[in-house]
């Protein structure tokens, strides 16, 4: 088990495939009744079907935007459809997606479609009749109205979207959004009740967005992602107990549609603006004291030792996310600052 799949005398393709309903609109439901052949003598195993939308007869996973999937056989089990047989009727109610979908150009004439083994897991005599063999086969046409939804995301700090408390690993939570030419800002609030490391990972197929995020007064900007293009963002960063506010910007402009999905650790670092107490070490960095963020850490220098070097010498240990601001206070005399 685990391996690369073994090779079978197996052949799948569609050969019914019709869209109940050929009117529709965005963000509305749809059902596909469709059937699946195996057009060879051995049986196959369990596999996906990826159902799409496209705004032309090519059905492509790389430009079309994915609706639904469906399972054909059991995983458990291992069978799928029996050698010179096929599925029979099968049915998918699923859901187009909302206007703000790039698919979408506008009220007009759509694919919907079907890639047959979509996760490529079945290896089989003929791989290149999953899809695109025609009408009633494995595609329709249909009529789609775009109906705009409202924007769910306030733009603007004090109405901020609520979203609960952090969840705690390994659970998390996902939203879908959009900013663009009509909605350039969205406005997040995650309450923390506890000193927590929190995740915020921002996805998106098409378009340009940033996101930030600031402190309870949403004017401190205490982290921040700006990739170029449609790259994924991600934030990842200590957090006290409180509120914190994720603000998401279209870059330019551009129309996009964001997953924004956030999830927190308990801190894997003891004690937020803990206080080390002030203690000697001879300007040795070999000897030097370990602080661990956050902390706030004090060092006396002194002519006690006849050593050349009267310099402390702190280390600070962080990870590689951790944002570092160094600085000193309350120097007397000749000591210099950083």
């Amino acid at each position: 088990g685990g391996g690369l799949p073994v090779a079978q005398d197996v052949d799948l393709r569609g050969v019914v495939f019709d869209v109940a309903a050929t009117s529709l609109v965005t963000g509305g439901g749809i059902q596909i009744d469709f059937e699946i052949e195996n057009g060879d003598i051995d049986d196959s195993r369990a596999f996906f079907v990826n159902f799409y939308v496209s705004s032309d007869v090519d059905i492509s996973a790389d430009d079309d935007s994915l609706i639904g999937s469906l399972t054909v056989g059991d995983f458990n089990t291992g069978t799928g459809v029996d050698g010179l047989g096929s599925t029979g009727p099968l049915s998918a109610v699923l859901s187009l997606p909302n206007s703000h979908d790039a698919v979408w150009n506008g009220d007009g004439m759509y694919y919907i479609g079907m890639i047959v083994d979509g996760e490529n897991s079945i290896l089989e005599t003929d791989e290149s009749n999953n899809t695109n063999q025609g009408m009633g086969l494995d595609q329709d046409l249909v009529s789609v109205t775009v109906v705009t939804e409202p924007d769910t995301a306030p733009n603007q700090k004090r109405n901020a979207r609520k979203l609960g408390r952090a969840p705690q690993a390994p659970n998390s939570k996902e939203i879908t959004e959009f900013v663009g030419q009509s909605d350039r800002v969205d406005w997040f609030m995650i309450r923390a009740k506890k000193a927590t490391r929190l995740e915020l990972n921002l996805t998106m197929d098409e378009g340009n967005a940033n996101m930030k995020l600031l402190s309870a007064s949403g004017k401190r900007v205490v982290a921040k992602s700006r990739n170029r293009g449609n790259a994924d963002e991600r934030i990842l960063r200590n957090v006290g107990r409180g509120r914190w506010f994720v603000k998401v910007n279209s870059v330019g402009g551009k129309n996009t549609v964001f997953d924004l999905e956030f999830s927190a650790n308990d801190q894997a670092r003891p004690g937020a603006q803990r206080r080390a107490g002030a203690q000697h070490d001879g300007g040795n960095f070999n000897a030097a004291r370990r602080l661990v963020a956050p902390i706030i850490a004090s060092e006396f220098f002194s002519s006690e030792r006849t050593s050349t070097s009267l310099s402390g010498s702190p280390r600070l240990l962080t990870d590689p996310f951790e944002t570092v601001n160094l600085f000193n206070s309350g120097l007397d005399d000749n000591a210099e600052d950083m």
